[in-house]
This record gives C-alpha cells, sequence and structure tokens, in this order.
C-alpha cells in the first residue's frame, strides 16, 4: 500500500485473518492496536486462549482481521518524523478498502466494524470520520478529549528510543521509534486485576510507536473532533480504573451511565450509543482477569448492530 494517498504502494501492512471454520460470515472486524502494541493484544499467545479477543469472537461467527499498524511489528516502518495520525489513518483506510474488495482472500465483506483500543481508537476515530467506509465501531480504551494530559506525560516518562532497548537489537528504524523502558508496563493495568505472567508476555512483546505520532495526536481532539463526524452505531468499552481516562482530574468512571453523560455530547450524529464500563480493570481490558465481561459486551452489540443470520 502507499504510505500517503495517491503515493507509490511500497509499504506493507501485516495482518493475521481468522474465520469461523466451514462459514464465510458477511462481517468482518478489523482490529487496530494501541500504542507499544501490535496485533497480539488482540490474540496473546498461550494461556489457553484466555487472553484472545479473535478466538472470542470467531467462536461467534464473525470474521477479524487483527493488524500491525504501519510503523509497528511486522508491518513497514518508514521514518518516525513522518509516521503521524495522518499516515496511520490514510493506511488503515487503505486496509478497510482492501477487506471490501473482490481481490481480499475469500472476497469482499459487505460490512466491516473497526474495532480499536486507545490510540487505536483515535485512528478508527479519524479514519471513519474522513471515509465513512466502514459500519460501526467499537471503541476500547478511549473517551471523547484527553481528560488526564498528566499520565500521557507519565507514558513518555517511561519511554525512550527503542534502538536504546535489547528488545530491538538489531532492528532498522530511526532513533524516533520510541518503547517504554523496560519493566515499567504495569501502567496499563489497574494492580490486583491481571496475571504477572500475562504482564511478562506483554514486556516480551511489547513495540513502538513514533515521535511522529507523539507530535500530532492532540491535533484531532482539539481541531478536527473526528467523532462528530460519525453517523453510525458505537460502542463505547473502557475499564473502570483506565489511568488515561478516569478518575482524579478525569471523568467518573464507576458506572456506564456516568460515562454516558460524559460522552453522550460529543457523539452528535452517530445512529445510537452504547458504554460499557469493565468494573475494576485498568487501560488494558482485554488483558485483565474479567476482560470476558468486556467481550460480552461487545458480543451483544455486534449482534444486534450486526446479526449474522
Amino acid at each position: 500500500m502507499s504510505f500517503t494517498p495517491g503515493g507509490a504502494k511500497n509499504q506493507r501492512i501485516y495482518g493475521e485473518l481468522c474465520t469461523p471454520a466451514g462459514s464465510r460470515p458477511r462481517v468482518i472486524q478489523v482490529l487496530v492496536h494501541g500504542t507499544t502494541y501490535d496485533h497480539n493484544y488482540w490474540d496473546l499467545p498461550g494461556f489457553g486462549g484466555r487472553y484472545s479477543y479473535v478466538k472470542h469472537t470467531v467462536a461467534r461467527g464473525y470474521a477479524a482481521l487483527a493488524i500491525d499498524r504501519i510503523g509497528v511489528g511486522r508491518s513497514s516502518h518508514p521514518l518516525s518524523a513522518l509516521t503521524t495520525v495522518d499516515t496511520d489513518a490514510d493506511t488503515l483506510h487503505q486496509v478497510v478498502q482492501a477487506v471490501r474488495s473482490s481481490a481480499f482472500p475469500g472476497g469482499a465483506y459487505p460490512h466491516v466494524v473497526l474495532v480499536g483500543h486507545s490510540f487505536g481508537t483515535l485512528l478508527s476515530e479519524l479514519e471513519l470520520s474522513e471515509h465513512h467506509d466502514a459500519d460501526g465501531i467499537i471503541a476500547t480504551g478511549w473517551l471523547a478529549g484527553l481528560t488526564k494530559p498528566v499520565p500521557t506525560a507519565g507514558l513518555v516518562a517511561r519511554s525512550y528510543s527503542a534502538l536504546l532497548d535489547p528488545a530491538f537489537a538489531g532492528r532498522r528504524f530511526d532513533p524516533g521509534y520510541l518503547t517504554t523502558r523496560p519493566g515499567t508496563r504495569a501502567f496499563f493495568y489497574q494492580a490486583g486485576t491481571y496475571d504477572p505472567a500475562v504482564l511478562a508476555e506483554d514486556e516480551r512483546l511489547k513495540q513502538t510507536y513514533t515521535a511522529g505520532e507523539l507530535a500530532t495526536f492532540v491535533r484531532p481532539l482539539v481541531l478536527d473532533r473526528p467523532i462528530e463526524r460519525i453517523t453510525g452505531p458505537v460502542l463505547l468499552v473502557l475499564g473502570e480504573h483506565d489511568v488515561f481516562f478516569c478518575g482524579l482530574t478525569g471523568v467518573d468512571c464507576s458506572t456506564s451511565e456516568r460515562v454516558m453523560r460524559s460522552q453522550a455530547p460529543h457523539w452528535k450524529v452517530a445512529s445510537s450509543l452504547q458504554v460499557y464500563v469493565q468494573k475494576g480493570a485498568g487501560h488494558d481490558i482485554g488483558l485483565s482477569y474479567n476482560n470476558t465481561a468486556g467481550f460480552a459486551a461487545e458480543d451483544t452489540w455486534l449482534t444486534a448492530e450486526f446479526p449474522l443470520g
């Protein structure tokens, strides 16, 4: 695919497509991970599949495509300064167009749902608001506006150039590719709600983000306000103790109703809006002990909005 609209098609987006055995569903979910993660966030290896949203949703009859965003994992790594929210959103748009194309493996999917986590939710919202080429969105780990700037600064304080990290030894990208320092990833979790072995696997699989993304992610929140242009159905799923959005100086995330009151004014033209708060969880809801509670909420929403029959 191309890195910029109309540019040379010299970039690669890696994705893993999973479909139900013996059937071809009409609905595909495009799964878009957050900062310092890759497709493994949606399908964590091991643990008997307990931390795999992919396995969960495919077992219920939906197709799932978990991608590595541009600049991450097995996808291409352009110059970090040029890898911004705009290039992220445009390459995601090309992914959506691909799954709607007859050239896609198995043919085109009539219905596409974007499922984002954290920064991946912001990019999904930006893509959908600009192109209106997906039918709905499950927005996890992200709320309208950046309600708590201090934790964002906290993430940056825990980061350094990925070239300094032994996990990326021998990798070929420039110093503007960033990652979290070893031993800091508990930041994404709520104490007592995760398996330490999951945290260790998280550290092993951690990925990068770019200086370009860091420099540009606030602009859509302040100027573009992409969610104000999204017209389809929306489900928000958030951990009760999400460090980026909930608690002191942030949103009261103690109940779904309170989050709804906070968020409804921002979704001006969405055809419907539902909110689910995953009790006790931190930011990484899909990797928490009670992740199946969030999965069940997503099941219910998908069944209502995009039935398979």
